[in-house]
This record gives structure tokens, sequence and C-alpha cells, in this order.
């Protein structure tokens, strides 16, 4: 048994919420849940389940320190038993179910925040210690998210204040649990992943920015709660300042290996923080849809995937011949993926933005289009998986 089994099996579990959130939205309407199931299927199964071990595991190779906390299998089932017990109360409107699940995962994120905070202090000073800061706000914001989220599930907000809190909601889930760590992972992750050396002054940028990042969601969140949006688009804009620095260094890396699909991700990233921050200040939140669309399935999923596949990959055994094959198998049929991917996360955008502006467009241009795209993509990301599990190490005589 290797240190990375509880993190390759975090990996797969993922992997299951994966292949249930795309069956829902190729669905849709046809389940139960619909398209308010297919999309927590993704954020609680997919990218909670990756966030939360893939930061600690990071943030103890950046520390050079061990990882004392896990993620032990016992608290990776108590967390998808919480995520269970959400989605199973919200579908069935039984509130107290969705009240157990969101205590039981925020619990466990909580021990996740502990096991970094414990080990960046005992750990010697390390380049990329505001790396690690920056997962432990993101291990907050989850908290926020959580409990913005019970509260809406389980009905007890009057209904002046849904929107509002919907609205921190989405923000802080989004850009604080999910686009915080992306950005803090993009500083040493996007050198490794491209085979490239830093830009000059990129650890200064990202000791700077990150915590720029994080606050401002946290004071857009706020914000939105006291239902000024306006003062939310500060905080917002805040963010995309710094996540456009931030993946401009990744994208200008020297020495680069071309990726493309990487550089559109960063792009639909930094172009839906801009857009948000622009429609919160003309309180124009009939488009947030759109925007979020780019933002989650354009920018910060496949961030995330690319991640995880480098992990797998480079978890499963110490031979560099057999780790550089597995690298390879991951990467098959990239470019066909990455147009299925960021062509799918186009058209969802459009289809988003029409239907806000009741402008019809045809059938072959609907968002179901755009999703069986997406949907694709991913199973081919999945079949590429699948056979860098099946490969052996190879055996030397």
């Amino acid at each position: 048994m290797t240190p990375f089994t509880p993190v390759r099996t975090t990996l797969a579990v993922a992997g299951v919420w994966a292949a249930a959130a795309g069956t829902w939205l190729v669905a849709g309407s046809a389940l139960p849940g619909g398209r308010w199931l297919a999309v927590h299927l993704f954020t609680l199964g997919v990218l909670t389940n990756l966030l939360a071990d893939l930061m600690r595991h990071f943030a103890a190779t950046l520390l050079h320190v061990r990882d004392d906390g896990g993620p032990h299998l016992w608290r990776i089932a108590a967390r998808n038993a919480g995520v269970l017990l959400v989605l199973t109360g919200r579908v069935s409107a039984v509130p107290w179910l969705v009240a157990a699940g969101a205590t039981v995962v925020s619990a466990e994120v909580l021990l996740g925040w502990r096991d970094v905070r414990r080990m960046r202090r005992r750990a010697l000073p390390a380049r990329h210690a505001p790396v690690v800061r920056a997962y432990q706000r993101a291990y907050g914001a989850f908290l926020h998210a959580a409990l913005l989220g019970a509260l809406l599930g389980t009905g007890v907000l009057p209904g002046r204040w849904y929107a509002n809190v919907r609205l921190a909601h989405l923000h802080v889930a989004l850009l604080g649990w999910a686009g915080v760590p992306v950005l803090a992972t993009l500083v040493f992750l996007g050198p490794t992943l491209l085979r490239a050396r830093v830009a000059d002054g990129a650890d200064g940028r990202a000791r700077r920015l990150l915590p720029v990042a994080a606050y401002g969601v946290t004071a857009a969140s706020f914000a939105l709660l006291l239902g000024l949006r306006p003062v939310a688009a500060i905080g917002v804009a805040a963010f995309a300042w710094a996540a456009t620095v931030l993946c401009w260094d990744v994208v200008r890396l020297r020495g680069a290996a071309p990726n493309s699909a990487l550089a559109v991700a960063l792009g639909w990233l930094v172009l839906a923080a801009w857009a948000d921050a622009a429609l919160l200040a003309l309180d124009a939140t009939a488009y947030l849809d759109a925007v979020g669309a780019l933002a989650l399935v354009g920018g910060l999923a496949p961030v995330v995937v690319a991640a995880a596949g480098y992990i797998w990959a480079m978890s499963a055994g110490a031979d560099v011949a057999a780790r550089t094959a597995r690298l390879g198998a991951v990467a098959r049929w990239a470019t066909v993926r990455a147009v299925l991917w960021h062509g799918g996360t186009a058209l969802l955008a459009t289809a988003l933005l029409s239907r806000a502006l009741d402008v019809p467009l045809p059938g072959a241009l609907s968002a179901r289009t755009a999703l069986l795209a997406v949907v694709l993509s991913a199973a081919l990301s999945a079949v590429s998986v699948a056979t860098t599990a099946a490969r052996r190490r190879p055996r030397f005589s």
C-alpha cells in the first residue's frame, strides 16, 4: 500500500460522483432533482471531494511535512455520507436530512482545516507557505458556503432574504471554496504541468494577491447578504484582478510546452470573474447563470480535473518510465476532449444568456446539446484514466 492510496480512493469516489452528475445532466428533468441535483452532484460530490483531500495532500508536499490527519478512509466515507444526506434531503424535501448532512460534511472539512493549520505550524519556513495559507482560507469559505446552503435547503429563511443568501452562497462556494484554491494551486502546479520555469516575480505576486482574492470573495459575500450588490462588485473585482495576474503568470511561463486547453480554461475563469463584477455593479443578476456556467464548467472544473489526473498518474508507483506512460495515457485525445469541453462551455453560456434575454436559439444550439458535448469530453477523460489504472508497472529482470 502506497502513501497515496487514500488520495487515489478520493479520486475514484469523485469519479463515481462525476458519472452520476453526467447522467443527471443528460437526463435533465427526467430524473428527480433536475438541474439542481446535477449541479450539486458535481460541486459537492466531485469538487468537494477533490478539493478537500488534494489541498491537504499539496499542503503536506509543499511544507515537507507528514499529513498525520489523513485522508483516512473513515473520513472519506463520512464526508460522502454527509453529501448523500444533503442531496437526498433536498430532493425528498426532508429538511432535517439536509441539516444533518451539511453538519457532517462541514465537520469533516473543519478537520481538514485543522490538519492544514497543524502542518503549517510545525513546518519550517517554506517558499509556498502563502499557498497553504490560501488553502486554509478556502476551507473557511466552504464552512461559510455550507452554512448558507443549509439555510437555503432547510427552508428556514423568509422570502425577502432568500435571493440575497442564494447569491452569497453561490459566490462563496464557487469563488471562495473552488476559485481560491485553484489560483493557489496554479502557482506551483502550473509550471509542473507545463514543464516550465516560473515567471519572474510570480512568487511575490502570489504572496500579495492570494489574500486579495480570498478577502475579496469574503467581503463580496457579506455585501450580498445585505443586498449591497454594487459593493459586492468591488470584492468580486478584487478576485478578478488577482485571477487575471496569477493566470497570466501561468500562461506566460518561460519555456512552457503549448497547452491551449489550460489557457482557454484560465481565460474562461478570468472572463467570468470580470463579467460577474460588472453584472453585480449594474444589478443585472438575471444573467449570472451564464457567468456561473463559464466559471464552473469552463474555468474551475478543467483545472481541478487536470490536477486530479496528474496526481492519479503520478501516485501509482515510483518508476519514472511507468509514470511517463501513465501521464501520456491521461493526455490521450487531449485536443478532441478540449474542443468538446470548451465548445460545449461556450454553447452552454450562450444558451443560458439567450434564455435570460428571451431570445430563442435553434434546437441544435440548446443547453442540452452543450451539456452532451461536455459529458462526452468527460467520458473520454474517464476512458483515459481507466487505461492508466489498467497499466501495470514494468518488470525488470
